[in-house]
């Protein structure tokens, strides 16, 4: 085949894809039928389609993705969002939702706190979820709290109910028998983490793990 023949069948084959891409964009030929969620535990899967602003019947080529999930990570529980187009008609929409890890009360209600230690939704927090008291909007001991929560082991976390903050170097741990354990600031963490085990097998109701691995009692 001469030079100049491949290029007419290129051009050709260009001139023939350009009109399908104009086909595909400017006529709803491929639309989107259905939705596929994946992720979704405490935000329905129909709210989180609709807050999509994708429609069924829209040009399934001409959905903004990116702009569909910044929509859907604004719903409460949604900690991130993405979506992208599954041919030949879905939309598929994958969310990781945010972890509760503490509580605080107010006169509207329990205001969830997720891992990153930002409040999010005002509502019953689920069972076995410590509550923070004291100073609970300085992100600081938030993260401390957290920190605490998400370091301790499971048999030990299930039965810490309460940490009381007075201030950031002023942490206080309660458990579901009222023992208190003072754990202070955030200093010499992972000790104290080891201590708190140790600390609620103790007789006495106040106890100090600040100075961890020693433990002490608080008058």
């Amino acid at each position: 085949m001469s030079r100049k023949k491949i290029v007419v069948s290129l051009i050709g084959i260009l001139l023939a894809l350009g009109i399908a891409g104009a086909l595909l964009w400017f006529r709803p030929i491929l639309t989107v039928k259905n939705f596929v969620v994946d992720g979704a535990v405490h935000e329905s899967k129909e709210l989180i389609s609709q807050t999509s602003g994708i429609n069924l019947g829209d040009n399934l080529v001409r959905v903004n993705a990116h702009a569909a999930a910044s929509k859907i990570s604004e719903l409460p529980w949604v900690d991130s969002a993405s979506v992208r187009i599954s041919f030949p008609n879905s939309v598929a929409i994958s969310v990781v939702e945010r972890r509760v890890v503490l509580f605080s009360e107010h006169e509207d209600g329990a205001h969830l706190i997720d891992q990153h230690g930002r409040p999010f939704s005002i509502e019953q927090p689920p069972i076995g979820v410590p509550k923070i008291t004291g100073i609970t909007d300085d992100i600081k001991i938030l993260r401390e709290a957290i920190a605490i929560v998400e370091g301790l082991d499971e048999p030990v976390r299930a039965r810490i109910v309460e940490i009381n903050a007075k201030s950031a170097v002023e942490l206080t741990l309660i458990s579901d028998d009222g023992k208190r354990i003072y754990w202070g600031s955030s200093d010499n963490r992972d000790a104290k983490l080891a201590a708190v085990a140790a600390a609620l097998s103790r007789a006495e109701q106040n106890v100090d793990i600040s100075g961890a691995p020693m433990i002490a009692v608080r008058p």
